[in-house]
């Protein structure tokens, strides 16, 4: 009876074997799913950098035109070198690009790396405000975004700015009174377009004799229109004051209220353009 009781030694023996195994296919397991899970993760992490790298590609393609312009005027401006600097103002820095066919271009290079909005509303705005034709106005002719950067590409005018006629060019060209009529006409008829013929209406809230060109035949074109809405921040000459826009060209209403009314506004302007220009 007691011989019959007794239980093998190697029972207990093939238990702990047979534990240590599971054990051991728990762990391989376990180190298989993460191996998995890692796999994945690293798979959409490459896949959302290559989409992200995709979407830049094709906005920075999102323009009337292929990038070899561009190279060629980076390649024209000795890398935006300083001494093709034009022009500079709160948006970016305006340079001279004269390409080997001959062209003569104005290029704004924009620092856009602090701007909140993403590039699909920035070149929302800028097919936009290509799309703008007037006698008056400045045409947007190609735009490209590399990295930090956003880069405008307009006609060259051959005056410069109302500014430089009046104030720095030495000496000083002259402009009768059949000229200055025009210019002030010009620019007050590129204002009532972009007030009343745009929609949605653009407020320039900067208009000053910096941003009045003249071609080659004293013709006025506005500029920088619409590139407060783009870049979505003040101009440099109003960072201090919180008010967009330039003191002494701006409507008063918009220091007393910082709203903006477009019959006040489109009359102040026109007065403080008018006197400039001598009348």
């Amino acid at each position: 009876m007691g011989a019959n009781v007794l239980k093998p030694c190697g029972g207990s023996k093939k238990r702990v074997v047979h534990g240590r195994f599971k054990i051991v296919l728990i762990v391989l397991g376990s180190l298989f799913v993460g191996a998995v899970l890692v796999l994945i993760l690293c798979c959409i992490l490459l896949k959302s950098r290559d989409r992200k790298k995709n979407t830049e590609e094709a906005v920075s393609n999102m323009f009337e035109g292929s990038s070899s312009k561009l190279n060629e005027i980076i390649e024209a401006t000795e890398n935006f070198d300083d001494k093709y600097i034009i022009g500079t103002g709160g948006h970016g820095t305006v340079y001279k690009a004269t390409l080997r066919s001959g062209d003569v271009y104005a290029i704004k290079k924009l620092v856009i790396s602090a701007h909140k909005g993403s590039y699909k509303s920035m070149v929302r705005e800028l097919k936009t405000l290509g799309k703008i034709k007037h006698r008056s106005l400045i045409k947007l002719k190609e735009f490209w975004f590399r990295r930090d950067n956003g880069f405008i590409l307009y006609d060259f005018m051959e005056k410069g700015s109302l500014h430089d006629v009046l104030h720095v060019i030495q000496p000083a060209p002259t402009l009768d009174w059949c000229v200055r009529y025009d210019i002030a006409l010009g620019t007050a008829h590129g204002l009532a377009y972009l007030h009343d013929d745009c929609r949605p209406a653009i407020i320039h809230r900067d208009i000053k004799p910096c941003n009045i060109l003249l071609d080659k035949d004293m013709v006025p074109h506005i500029s920088d229109f619409g590139i407060a809405k783009l870049m979505d921040q003040p101009s440099t000459a109003s960072q201090t004051t919180g008010i967009v826009g330039t003191i002494g060209y701006m409507a008063p209403g918009m220091v007393e209220t910082k709203h903006i009314h477009n019959c006040f506004f489109f009359l102040t302007s026109m007065y403080t353009l008018i006197k400039n220009l001598g009348f």
